[in-house]
């Protein structure tokens, strides 16, 4: 469940980060102002060092977190530009040098079709789309049949079996960084780390009950923007600055209007 949050559009998940601590906090002030378990600390409260101990096991837990996502975030990027690279080297090539470029940019293009319209559309690269796998291993028996039956140069098609290659390469790697998205484990410890640090703000202002509750709003409200930022950078193609198929996209468009063109 926690995982599809993050599949989420950002202001959703900001809206549930938020709604999350800010029941963590009112837990947290409860429990030390109206539950049993903590008349001895509404007596005698713990000394202010206690809460830096639990803050930074936040913190650091939090910093790993993020560490994760804005990696994946990057290794997102850099095989997005692969993929786009791959696909227009093999369409540069085919145009330049395939005996009949018409026939032979169709697996290509239906490629980028499938990937852009559903794996990446519909799907947000959460399933592999049979249209895009079946129409790689076109474009790769394509590439193939040219160099054996010699229809382009030897190291032409090499160039072009090392393309495809990489964009295999990029496809696969892509889908696994989508799939790599919301460790529930994870999560659900920042989040319990979350309430302890709460927790821990209360029980020591726990004999003045007016100030506890600003100082575990004010906790609260930072401990809520770092975490959103942080979730909604969990999904490297949803969320906050999510790649998109950009480069994709546009090499299909551009396709389409030398096709207009040419007819």
């Amino acid at each position: 469940m926690i995982q599809a949050l993050f599949y989420a559009e950002a202001p959703a998940i900001a809206a549930v980060v938020c709604a999350t601590t800010a029941a963590s906090a009112v837990l947290a002030h409860l429990l030390v102002f109206r539950s049993r378990l903590f008349a001895a600390a509404r007596g005698r409260p713990v000394v202010a060092s206690y809460f830096s101990a639990t803050t930074t096991l936040f913190t650091l837990f939090l910093a790993f977190s993020a560490s994760h996502a804005w990696t994946n975030d990057n290794a997102a990027r850099a095989a997005a530009a692969a993929e786009s690279a791959a696909a227009e080297r093999l369409l540069t090539i085919i145009a330049r040098f395939h005996p009949t470029p018409a026939d032979a940019v169709a697996p290509v293009r239906a490629y980028i079709a499938a990937v852009v319209q559903q794996e990446w559309g519909a799907d947000r690269n959460r399933a592999a789309s049979p249209a895009a796998a079946a129409a790689l291993d076109a474009v790769e028996t394509m590439v193939w049949e040219a160099r054996t039956q010699r229809h382009i140069d030897t190291a032409v098609a090499d160039v072009m079996l090392r393309a495809v290659d990489a964009l295999e390469t990029a496809r696969t790697r892509r889908l696994g960084l989508a799939a790599d998205v919301g460790d529930g484990v994870r999560w659900m410890l920042l989040i319990l780390l979350c309430f302890i640090a709460l927790l821990s703000m209360a029980m020591c202002h726990a004999d003045r009950p007016e100030t506890s509750r600003i100082a575990v709003a004010v906790l609260a409200l930072g401990m809520a923007a770092v975490m959103s930022v942080s979730a909604m950078y969990e999904s490297p193609y949803t969320g906050l600055h999510a790649v998109g198929p950009d480069g994709l996209a546009t090499l299909l468009a551009e396709h389409r209007d030398r096709v207009r063109q040419a007819n």
